[in-house]
């Protein structure tokens, strides 16, 4: 199964910023024989208006990973 999300931090520098993430997460419940399994992909990032996805893979993916994993798991199901 998938679900498509977007992470958005506002107000992370000051009130002048907001960054966008768009992600896919997929996921399969498991079952008897095998455990749950889950996987993010980011497609975009954005800053304000502007696509900052290259930079996002560069520096800030490692630092965001558990926020963007936190946020697609509280959401899939709603």
């Amino acid at each position: 199964m998938q679900y498509n999300g977007v992470y958005i931090l506002e107000d992370f520098v000051d009130s002048n910023f907001l960054l966008a993430v768009e992600y896919t997460f997929y996921w399969e419940d498991g079952d008897r024989d095998l455990p749950p399994s889950a996987e993010i992909e980011i497609d975009k990032a954005y800053l304000n208006d502007m696509d900052i996805t290259e930079f996002y893979w560069d520096y800030l993916e490692e630092k965001m990973d558990a926020e963007v994993t936190q946020n697609a798991h509280e959401n899939y199901n709603n």
